[in-house]
């Protein structure tokens, strides 16, 4: 069992102290609707959870998948590590929860100063030593995205957010392959028909058996559809 699949059974089981060995005192924790700063906001993000029951169902090192109790949610962690202590972590999950996104109008990557929109190119952009066995999946969620080919390959999640949002962009961060398992972490960029627009993390995993599990915010996603709209006027 990694280092991660410790901690994270530990934190599930209320051993918040763990914290103090494992993060930098600088580390950031993202999800699909904010950013904690500092390792005591990571800490009130855990105590926040309460009591919930969860384990460590696959350990991949660098990411791990936890079940909810009678796997009534899923919940994908990724970290990034600096002197052996935890930097960065993303947390993808599809607990249900009550949110409220912040007004903003964040940029969502679709255009470019001077040159505009991003034009969907032939093939993924990766970035460096991303792994060959995990392109896979990375192209054909691209297809779905670029051309349109959906495929009985394509997750009924992703299915579903597309048809929400038919101009819902794709941008592939990270992705590990260990022990016969294969997991992406990605980003999702989107206009909502309210005209809000819509940032998702997501998270794919492939088992070593083969079976397959994509996780998606979608309280998070609700959050934003609703989010309160921006006055740029006086009051």
């Amino acid at each position: 069992m990694s280092a991660l699949a410790i901690l994270e059974n530990a934190l599930w089981s209320g051993e918040y102290s763990s914290l103090a060995d494992s993060h930098s005192h600088r580390a950031i924790r993202e999800d699909s609707i904010s950013i904690s700063k500092g390792r005591d906001a990571i800490l009130a993000k855990w105590v926040e959870v309460g009591d919930l029951a969860a384990n460590v169902a696959i350990d991949l090192g660098g990411m791990v998948a936890v079940q909810g109790a009678n796997n009534e949610w899923q919940l994908h962690r990724w970290v990034w590590r600096e002197d052996g202590r935890i930097l960065r972590e993303v947390e993808v999950t599809n607990r249900q929860r009550d949110l409220v996104a912040p007004s903003v109008h964040p940029p969502i990557g679709e255009l470019r100063a001077g040159l505009g929109q991003y034009a969907a190119t032939a093939e993924p952009e990766l970035p460096p030593q991303f792994p060959e066995e995990a392109r896979g999946f990375v192209q054909t969620l691209h297809s779905a995205w670029n051309g349109r080919a959906f495929s009985s390959k394509i997750p009924g999640t992703i299915r579903n957010l597309i048809h929400d949002m038919p101009d819902a962009t794709f941008y592939f961060e990270h992705a590990i392959v260990r022990d016969g398992a294969t997991a992406v972490l990605f980003r999702m960029a989107a206009h909502h028909h309210s005209g809000r627009r819509v940032r998702l993390f997501g998270s794919h995993l492939v088992n070593k058996d083969g079976d397959a599990e994509t996780v998606v915010d979608w309280s998070a996603y609700i959050a934003q559809q609703t989010e309160a709209h921006i006055q740029y006027g006086l009051e």
